[in-house]
């Protein structure tokens, strides 16, 4: 119990988190955890409906090969003040892409970019616009674009296997919801929030019109960056959008965006949850960002 005590008094002390001023009284909350003459700094958005810290989280064991850890809430968590929307969130990531990379005195170079989930679409379109300017890039259960016909597919599949038939506007909101919890276990999702997003935090019109638009990638291509690209194979939401019937449709669908893209098939779920699985990821991130194995 001690060394658990001992443990969480020394992330706090190496944790920085504050707030960078972003136009007309407005702010994004943004945190890192510093580690000891630092190899690099891992710059990684957050989650919708999770913040900084639950990434910092994720990717704690990197911390102690050797990298500080960097992310921010998009606006609408935390103490971001802004209204969340996903165009919001890109203007969110490009904004502090670009803090990042001004102040490497803060935040230690070389930067290398990590994007999980949704995390990674903001990711790829902040680096597509800004001229790719970090060298490697590692993707973990990327989505590649947020709407697809074969989402409404798959939702209208769940409502027939459990036998739904109401179609009011009550009705259709419990069904929403039990979906989302299906594709997204864990998360708690109701009328007031998704995660740790209040729904009342949402630009909830903007939102919609930018989600079903959905072409948020359709122009993006890193053709230089080098891109590491982490996927599993029981992975619900994957399979919701049908991104694959087999790997090699998921694999040419990231390689429009990424052409350098490399790729590790993972055999666990969409929260990498076994073991083996994370440490298997964390052996191929560690090659990745540093390839002569020097820590």
């Amino acid at each position: 119990m001690r060394r658990r005590a001992n443990r969480q008094s020394q992330h706090r002390r190496h944790l920085e988190r504050r707030l960078h001023p972003d136009g007309k009284g407005h702010c994004i909350e943004w945190m890192q955890v510093r580690t000891a003459q630092p190899g690099g700094t891992l710059f990684a958005p957050p989650l919708v409906g999770g913040d900084g810290l639950l990434t910092l989280r994720c990717l704690r064991p990197l911390k102690s090969r050797g990298y500080h850890l960097f992310s921010f809430n998009y606006s609408g968590h935390g103490l971001s003040s802004r209204p969340f929307s996903i165009r919001q969130s890109f203007r969110d990531t490009h904004c502090m892409l670009d803090f990042a990379r001004r102040d490497p005195d803060r935040v230690p170079g070389p930067l290398y970019g990590v994007g999980i989930c949704y995390a990674a679409i903001p990711l790829l379109n902040a680096l597509h616009y800004t001229g790719e300017p970090l060298s490697h890039v590692v993707l973990i259960n990327a989505i590649p674009q947020l709407f697809s016909r074969n989402l409404l597919h798959s939702f209208w599949d769940f409502r027939r296997r459990f036998g739904a038939k109401a179609w009011s506007a009550a009705h259709l909101a419990l069904q929403l919801r039990r979906y989302a919890e299906f594709l997204l276990p864990g998360i708690t999702i109701n009328r007031r929030q998704f995660g740790l997003l209040a729904l009342r935090r949402i630009r909830m019109l903007q939102t919609l019109v930018d989600w079903l638009a959905s072409r948020q990638l359709h122009a993006v291509r890193l053709a230089r960056t080098r891109v590491l690209c982490l996927y599993s194979h029981d992975d619900r939401l994957f399979r919701a959008f049908r991104y694959y019937n087999s790997p090699w449709d998921y694999e040419r669908a990231m390689r429009r965006i990424c052409p350098q893209a490399e790729f590790l098939r993972l055999e666990g779920d969409h929260f990498v949850s076994s073991m083996r699985d994370r440490q298997q990821a964390l052996d191929a991130m560690m090659h990745f960002l540093n390839p002569d194995g020097l820590e």
